[in-house]
């Protein structure tokens, strides 16, 4: 009996350990200790109102409290832009570069309004980001928590198309963005083929999802996982990285105090209480619109409150203290019949407010129709335009064309012309050279003929002039002189003759 009681207890024991150890091993590997860096300086809500404020506008809203809505662009998305991921001893760690990234990456939520667009909610507790993940074999996803969202309550609230879908293969880079499909039907379609990573961290203060592990990273990619400290700044501003040190203010928060933004935006619509579909579009929301070109107003007197709805609920219960009791009505005749004309009146009223409700839904929703409409003209007229600035530049082109090869045939036709010309002209030269060497070598014989002619006519009219007689004598008198060197060139050739 005692040995089976023993086994058991030992067999209590061991599911015990076993249950525990699975629990840690749910966690990662990121163990549960206290962050002394995390202490050493503290801040309030305060620190958000006013370190907010240049970079976007405040919103009252009656149930989230004081609400921010940052000025950026139409296609801003949380933890998407403007920033990147990087691994750290908290685990995966968003890194923004706006200089107001401090706070809404680390503390409290966003929420989705079709009205408003993106919104962020106040809260105390830090994280290195407040998203979920999920991953399969090819990705790594990524979604902002939405209000009230945490590990206790139930991820399937965030809507699909909050997820962005990445290959592990990019995730560290600053540049994944290039690398994004935000299609939304790919999303829904990547969103079913993942299931959650449920790796965490508890620093005794809060508990926040961590993301893929570097072993998970080192597995999948086959490289190493950088590995950043974050260290604490005492001043606000953007996150700076420097070597492997990460320097983010992240005060302990808290919400204490009458603490309330210096000005804000009155607006005519309440945040919706459902996290929404993302729009995606880039085009601005009107409200956002609205709240953006807005002057903010000094927060004085009954607009400035608290921001924490617990704080909200308590002023609520204190007003209804102070409110006395109603005297009990005698019902009696009189007074029943006044009550039965104030209940008709009551309902008669919120009858017309009803109606007048519907018709405001109503012109909305056509001023949103009208809005879709003309918006749809402007992109039909802006692509009409486009097709005709490019058949005109088509036609410019064109012409551009025809005239430089209109050029090109007039030049080769001009340098036809001219090498035609020069062969003529070279031909003309060639015919006057030869006519001009054939005139200067008639003009040379014309004058040895002449020359010939007038050497022999001397010797001719001696021959003449003396009788035939003394011809003989003369001739054996010139054979009989010795003969003399004579240089003069005529005579030789008479001599010869």
């Amino acid at each position: 009996m005692a040995t089976s009681k023993i086994k058991t207890i030992l067999t209590l024991l061991i599911m015990v350990l076993t249950l525990n150890s699975a629990k840690i091993a749910a966690q990662g590997n990121y163990d549960s200790r206290s962050d002394d860096q995390y202490n050493d300086y503290s801040a309030s809500y305060q620190d958000f109102y006013d370190g907010l404020a240049p970079y976007g506008q405040w919103i009252n809203d009656p149930m989230y409290g004081y609400v921010w809505l940052p000025d950026v662009g139409s296609d801003f998305r949380p933890y998407y832009s403007n920033g990147y991921w990087a691994m750290t001893q908290y685990g995966n760690t968003w890194v923004s570069n706006y200089d107001w990234g401090w706070a809404p990456f680390h503390y409290g939520r966003w929420t989705f309004d079709n009205y408003y667009g993106w919104l962020w909610i106040p809260d105390t507790q830090w994280a290195p980001a407040w998203v979920s993940w999920r991953s399969n074999n090819d990705y790594y996803g990524w979604a902002p928590l939405g209000p009230g969202v945490n590990i206790n309550v139930s991820l399937n609230s965030i809507p699909v198309d909050w997820w962005v879908f990445l290959s592990p293969t990019y995730f560290y880079e600053p540049g994944f963005h290039r690398y994004c499909n935000n299609d939304w039907r790919f999303n829904r379609g990547v969103y079913r083929q993942t299931n959650y990573i449920n790796y965490t961290y508890n620093d005794r203060r809060s508990v926040y999802y961590t993301g893929p592990r570097a072993d998970d990273y080192r597995q999948r990619t086959g490289r190493q996982a950088s590995m950043f400290n974050i260290s604490n700044n005492r001043r606000r501003g953007t996150t700076v990285v420097r070597g492997n040190r990460i320097n983010i203010y992240r005060p302990t928060m808290s919400n204490g105090g009458n603490t309330a933004p210096r000005k804000i935006v009155q607006t005519d619509r309440r945040v919706s209480q459902r996290p929404q579909t993302f729009i995606g579009n880039n085009i601005q929301p009107e409200g956002r619109q609205k709240v953006l070109r807005q002057t903010p107003i000094e927060n004085t007197g009954n607009n400035r409150m608290n921001a924490s709805p617990a704080n909200r609920t308590r002023q609520a219960e204190i007003r209804n203290e102070r409110l006395p009791e109603a005297k009990p009505v005698r019902q009696n005749g009189e007074n029943r019949e006044v009550r039965e004309q104030q209940i008709q009146k009551q309902r008669e009223s919120n009858i017309q407010m009803e109606q007048y409700r519907s018709r405001q839904m109503q012109q909305q929703k056509d001023n949103e129709l009208m809005r879709q409409q003309n918006e749809q003209q402007r992109i039909q007229q802006e692509n009409k335009r486009q097709q005709l600035l490019q058949q005109r530049d088509n036609q410019m082109i064109q012409q551009r064309n025809d005239e430089q090869n209109k050029q090109r045939s007039n030049q080769t036709e001009e340098d036809g012309r001219r090498r035609m010309q020069q062969m003529r002209d070279a031909q003309i030269q060639q015919q006057r050279e030869q006519e001009s060497n054939r005139q200067r070598m008639q003009q040379q014989n014309d004058q040895q003929t002449n020359r010939r002619a007038r050497e022999a006519q001397p010797a001719r009219q001696m021959e003449r002039t003396q009788p035939e007689q003394s011809r003989p004598a003369m001739r054996e008198q010139r054979n009989n002189q010795p003969s003399t060197p004579n240089n003069n060139p005529q005579t030789e050739r008479f001599r010869g003759r």
